[in-house]
């Protein structure tokens, strides 16, 4: 695989003495994701490796082991993507488990005025983390908002005088089966002004 390429990799993890168990993945020997509570079904670790060279990635759960070698090729492109450095980073590939997107915090902390805002009536059946296959047949992983409720990340994009100090953005996002075209998808709020960006 090349560098900064996400790859699916399919888990089926079982434990004839329980319904549902534990794994713990790692990369390299460093730990990188636990699973809890994980049942029978297949189960997908979307790997994107920021380093080339080889890797070994590693699948624990009670005694036993997966071990995967993997070999990254170097990304060739005059730029590329930073390691680190990000404000906030959200990406759907990131969590295992709609339970692990309600827990996450956008600096990190327990801190929950920090968690993710889901409306009450959020959609967790039909809505949160799915998976489809891309163009290529690539599976992914994607955050699914259904219309009539809205996802907040609670971050001050506009804290700092970005005229100023320059700020790097990225929204991927994708409006299926619309029925009102004027609905705003996206809004990026101020304490005065409101940036939308509508289904057209």
């Amino acid at each position: 695989m090349t560098q900064y390429d996400t790859e699916a990799i399919p888990l089926v993890v079982y434990d004839p003495t329980r319904l549902e168990t534990n794994a713990t993945l790692y990369v390299d020997d460093v730990l990188v994701d636990t699973w809890s509570n994980i049942d029978r079904t297949t189960h997908y670790w979307y790997y994107t490796p920021n380093l080339e060279g080889t890797h070994l990635l590693r699948i624990d759960s009670g005694t036993a082991s997966l071990l995967i070698t993997v070999v990254v090729e170097e990304l060739e492109l005059e730029g590329v993507q930073e390691i680190g450095g990000y404000d906030l980073k959200l990406k759907a590939s990131d969590f295992t488990s709609n339970a692990a997107l309600q827990a996450y915090t956008i600096d990190g902390s327990n801190n929950i005025a920090k968690q993710l805002i889901f409306s009450e009536n959020f959609d967790w059946t039909n809505g949160g983390l799915k998976t489809e296959f891309d163009e290529n047949n690539n599976i992914r992983q994607y955050i699914c908002v259904k219309a009539g409720s809205t996802l907040t990340i609670p971050y001050q994009l506009f804290a700092n005088d970005i005229k100023s100090t320059g700020a790097d953005v990225k929204i991927i996002f994708k409006a299926v089966n619309c029925s009102n075209y004027d609905t705003s998808i996206v809004d990026c709020m101020t304490s005065q002004e409101v940036y939308n960006s509508e289904t057209q």
